[in-house]
């Protein structure tokens, strides 16, 4: 063989191992959003998972916080991954872009996917993250269950009469019509004040509006309950505690789109019947 062929030889053998490379599952996975580190929670086993992030163990924010203790949690310090050698990253749209960017200008296969505002584009994200793992199988039974659970509560409520009800967040903030929120309101039998005053998105809902439209519930996020900051002021304010019922969501439940928001549609089809 002579010198040029056997250089075209190798050339090959190292490209058709790089290719069998990228199709093998990643063994050491790396996630710095809470809303990734929740797949991998529930379809990696611990040994495959090197750095989850620092809210991954959070117990009023992440729904996985209980498998998340003992695993390693990103601390900001991109030297740290790299001492990890991970073999994919997986980040948010909105998350830790500038450690991920230097990741990838070190060589290291990082994936950024967009956070869902559906719950088509939930159940699509826990399928797209664990076709990324290498568990495409388990990630499309994880998403069918999920759309099971939540045919369920929809069937559930769908001969009942809708309660007007409206989500209020720090600052008189309420998700209206295109929000994750939204949608699981309405499958889960009600109507959302925000959406019918016009909100589109996020936007603030006059404290005034909000009691002269009696909805049948204001609808907390649990988490926002639990600080005294000015954000959070106007959720106790005494008009909402004298004239509006109040309820609870668990904030883990909803504050990512995937597997958990079959548990928020539970939880608000429950709060419902009250």
């Amino acid at each position: 063989m002579n010198g040029d062929l056997r250089v075209w030889v190798l050339a090959l053998l190292l490209f058709c191992a790089g290719a069998v490379r990228a199709t093998e599952a990643p063994q050491r996975v790396v996630s710095l959003n809470l809303c990734t580190d929740q797949i991998l929670l529930a379809l990696l086993p611990r040994e495959r998972i090197a750095m989850l992030s620092q809210l991954a163990a959070d117990r009023t924010l992440s729904w996985a916080a209980a498998r998340a203790e003992g695993i390693a949690r990103f601390d900001g310090s991109v030297e740290r991954i790299v001492q990890l050698d991970p073999d994919l990253v997986l980040t948010g749209s909105q998350a830790s872009l500038s450690s991920a960017a230097m990741l990838k200008r070190l060589g290291y296969r990082v994936e950024t996917i967009a956070m869902p505002e559906t719950i088509a584009t939930s159940l699509a994200f826990i399928e797209h993250t664990a076709a990324l793992l290498g568990e495409a199988g388990a990630g499309a039974a994880l998403s069918r269950d999920t759309a099971r659970r939540l045919d369920v509560v929809r069937n559930a409520m769908a001969g009942r009469p809708h309660e007007l009800g409206l989500i209020y967040l720090p600052n008189g903030l309420s998700p209206g019509a295109g929000t994750l929120k939204d949608e699981l309101l309405a499958l889960a039998g009600w109507r959302n004040l925000a959406s019918e005053r016009g909100i589109s998105g996020y936007g603030t809902l006059p404290l005034e509006d909000l009691v002269s439209h009696a909805p049948r519930a204001v609808l907390f996020d649990a988490v926002d309950l639990e600080h005294a900051s000015l954000a959070q002021q106007l959720l106790r304010h005494p008009a909402l505690s004298r004239h509006v019922p109040s309820r609870t969501v668990p904030t883990a439940s909803w504050i990512c789109g995937g597997p958990q928001i079959a548990e928020a549609a539970e939880a608000l089809a429950r709060l419902h019947g009250e």
